[in-house]
């Protein structure tokens, strides 16, 4: 049974009729600022930097673009300068006891802090230390918690720190929102969530079924299920991969794979692309190519459609029920979408270098390479943003924007299409691996001009997008160190002439990359590239265990801590920590300076120390033990790293009792052997 959506959209006015939202509203803004007060801080932004008494001893807002406060908690030390416990912290010694003390020490006794405080700089961290220490209640630090807290903000410190603390909110967004769940029970008549989903799910697998039918053969079993995926995970790339395989190819194509040998991967999208790219190389028929690629854009919108039935169906925007608040949302084909299966972000801007680079760790499909465009305006097109050149694709007959971020005439960058999916940038052949960004500009000319193809320049392009560029490329190479950045005119140079900048020679003068590959035919995954600058994987005769995982995309989760910021592989933590646990027995310390390695990171080292075999210090990206969890680096504090120290005599001696063994020319590093 579909739902009836204008039933149950009367029974919500009822609901809202009954329920004052922004009473709720206003409430949940005021948690919100309760929050911030006691979890963000003042704190961070230089090392020893005091607010009220309270000294940063770290700095973790490494480039402030005009932020106060941070999320980040910086580890602090309490001075004897807290003005609302001075007299309680800090000992006085005077008169006699100062001389009787200074005899004892042979030096002079004077007045200091009773103890030494190191806490996170946050006003709730700082208000339950003074509690355990001195006994203090957050009302009685009012000042100093103030000082460290947003000084945005209009709530009372002390009482959010305590509300924070007791998890007492004196505040009426819980009760609101029982209200609406009473409201809602009773306006629906007994309709449980789980017959909504079914009845959703239902509702939307005939939408599916009917606008798919024709280029693809579901099961409705199969539908339903991935409909489920779509709008309960909100995973419309996953739902579009599980339908690939059921997907027809055109008997041209199909043919033509067979002649040559090429395989056609229906595993998914993305290898789905890569065969056919590899069949329009061989031949193929551009317009069934086409045909497959349109098939492809009608399944995604469909699932796209699922998941953004819910939202249409019954409108959670108000963020006092849970649901993202509307300006974080965007519309595709009337649905509202978002998470990462989505094909728009909401369209917001990037704010800082660690934003940015956090955008790019986010990503989960692979990519090795940006491309850079621009989008053909003027000088004087300052308005042009992404929701306008998404309307520009759309009407060229893309399902949204093809570019995942935009570099406005201001230097602002502005998200477009979800990274997480796979661009329409450059031709199909190079969008698998890639992120397209794209000057505003390309006309070195205002709105107007007669023939602006002239007028066709990298001039058009101003300082503050080169210097948002870089801040871009430098996320970019910080979370892909050994990727590659391409203008559009490489990957295209027959049709394409933008940015008309040299990007090879660009990025290897401001940041000291190199593009591996020749101009290329295609973008390559990471491995590939690696391949091409270390030449083919060799498996490494140590790696013969039964290990599961790739060489440096191990899951963090699976591995051990074994020293702060280091982890190992389950088995290679228990047998390392013995290790120390036996060498301190014997009076024997040292520090650990590298264990589980990524595979990016393993790049990175063979970029900067080369390969064994070619006179350098690093394994082949894929082959080495760091990146099985199955290695540490130890020292320099200790002397382990050193031959012939105590702590490396140890070792020697030690260390292959445990399961662990040592490389020539390599005292420090220390491998697991199975």
């Amino acid at each position: 049974m579909a739902v009836n959506v204008s039933k149950l959209n009367s029974q919500l006015k009822n609901v809202n009729n009954q329920i004052s939202f922004a009473e709720i509203n206003s409430a949940a803004t005021t948690l919100t600022d309760q929050f911030k007060a006691a979890s963000h801080t003042q704190l961070g932004f230089g090392v020893g930097e005091i607010k009220g008494g309270i000294e940063s001893l770290v700095q973790t807002v490494d480039y402030p673009l005009g932020e106060t406060s941070s999320p980040l908690p910086a580890v602090s030390r309490v001075t004897a300068n807290v003005a609302d416990v001075k007299s309680d912290l800090v000992q006085t010694i005077s008169g006699t006891d100062a001389s009787k003390l200074g005899s004892i020490v042979e030096s002079t006794a004077a007045s200091g802090i009773l103890d030494e405080i190191i806490t996170a700089g946050t006003a709730e961290a700082i208000a339950t230390a003074f509690k355990q220490v001195l006994g203090k209640t957050s009302s009685e630090l009012e000042n100093t918690l103030s000082s460290i807290a947003p000084s945005d903000l209009s709530v009372k410190i002390s009482t959010s720190v305590d509300d924070v603390l007791s998890g007492a909110f004196k505040n009426p967004f819980a009760a609101g929102v029982g209200n609406i769940a009473n409201a809602l029970t009773a306006a629906v008549g007994g309709l449980n969530s789980t017959n909504l989903i079914k009845n959703v799910v239902e509702n939307f697998t005939g939408q599916i079924k009917n606008t798919v039918l024709s280029s693809i053969n579901i099961p409705d079993s199969v539908i339903s299920q991935l409909a489920v995926v779509a709008i309960m995970d909100g995973n419309v790339g996953l739902a579009v991969d599980k339908s690939i395989p059921f997907l027809t190819i055109p008997k041209d194509l199909t043919d033509l794979s067979l002649r040559v040998g090429i395989n056609i991967d229906k595993s998914s999208v993305n290898n789905l692309v890569k065969s056919l790219d590899l069949l329009e190389q061989a031949g193929g028929s551009s317009s069934s190519i086409q045909i497959v690629i349109n098939n492809i854009s009608s399944i995604q919108s469909s699932f796209q459609g699922a998941a953004g039935g819910i939202s249409n169906t019954i409108q959670s925007g108000n963020p006092a029920l849970g649901g993202p608040s509307p300006d974080r949302m965007t519309t595709i084909g009337g649905a509202s979408s978002g998470g990462s299966g989505a094909y728009d972000t909401d369209f917001s801007y990037i704010e800082s270098l660690e934003e940015m680079t956090a955008d790019l760790r986010a990503v989960t499909r692979p990519v090795s390479t940006t491309v850079v465009h621009w989008t053909s305006h003027y000088i004087d097109d300052n308005h042009i943003d992404a929701q306008a050149i998404k309307q520009i694709h759309i009407s060229k007959g893309l399902t949204t924007i093809g570019y995942h971020y935009i570099i406005k005439r201001d230097g602002s960058i502005q998200r477009g299409r979800n990274p997480n999916q796979v661009g329409a940038h450059a031709k199909i052949s190079h969008n698998p691996y890639s992120i397209g960004i794209g000057f505003v500009g390309g006309y070195n000319c205002p709105n107007g001009t007669s023939n602006p193809e002239r007028c066709a320049s990298a001039d058009s392009i101003n300082s503050a997008q080169w210097a948002a560029l870089d801040m871009y490329l430098k996320a970019f190479y910080t979370v892909y160190s050994g990727g590659e950045v391409w203008g559009h005119q490489d990957t295209d140079p027959w049709n394409k002439i933008d940015p008309m900048t040299n990007m090879t020679s660009y990025v290897k003068n401001k940041f000291g990359k190199t593009n591996v590959s020749p101009q290329p035919s295609r973008t390559y995954s990471l491995e590939e590239l690696s391949e091409k600058l270390f030449g083919p994987v060799r498996t490494d005769p140590l790696d013969e265990g039964n290990y599961t995982g790739e060489n440096g995309r191990l899951d963090p989760n699976t591995l051990t801590v074994v020293a702060p910021g280091h982890r190992l592989r389950a088995d290679a933590a228990s047998a390392y920590l013995q290790m120390v646990s036996s060498a301190r027995a014997s009076g024997i310390q040292w520090s650990i300076t590298d264990s589980y390695r990524t595979y990016e990171a393993q790049v990175r080292l063979a970029q900067e120390k080369g390969l064994y075999g070619e006179g350098g210090l690093a394994a082949r990206p894929g082959t080495s033990r760091h990146g099985w969890g199955l290695a540490v680096d130890l020292g320099p504090r200790g002397g382990a790293n050193t031959s012939g120290t105590p702590e490396n005599n140890w070792l020697v001696a030690n260390a292959n009792s445990f399961g662990f063994q040592t490389i020539p020319d390599e005292p420090w590093h220390w491998q697991y052997v199975v």
